[in-house]
């Protein structure tokens, strides 16, 4: 019970800071959606994916989410080559230089809204 009321208190003050927002909008309506990064990375390989903390939070606040693809966005080695200084940690076998296994992978987007206004982004 007590997880059950940590949660609804946290949708709350999320709910109140989304709707918040339309002092900051121009309409004078709180956003419609949040676009956002799906993960730290390009996009990965199948059953590759070694962290979630992008899209849980969706998931506890009982958000709809989607996930599209971004058209023509590439990651290139000649354009976005690696960082030279960047060390790898040894224990992590996914953490190292992979600008050729990346290339061919298509990049996404991450598009969250209320649970109530499913309606306003579906159109």
């Amino acid at each position: 019970m007590k997880l059950h009321l940590k949660m609804r208190a946290f949708k709350v003050l999320f709910a109140d800071a989304w709707n918040a927002t339309k002092e900051r909008t121009s309409s004078g309506r709180p956003m419609d959606a949040l676009v956002c990064p799906v993960a730290p990375s390009t996009g990965i390989p199948h059953d590759f994916n070694i962290y979630w903390g992008y899209t849980c939070i969706w998931n506890l606040l009982d958000y709809p989410s989607t996930v599209l693809p971004i058209p023509g966005f590439k990651i290139s080695p000649e354009t976005d080559p690696p960082n030279q200084e960047y060390q790898p940690n040894t224990t992590n076998p996914y953490d190292k230089a992979n600008q050729d296994m990346c290339k061919s992978f298509v990049n996404h987007f991450n598009i969250e809204n209320q649970r109530e206004n499913t309606d306003s982004w579906l159109r």
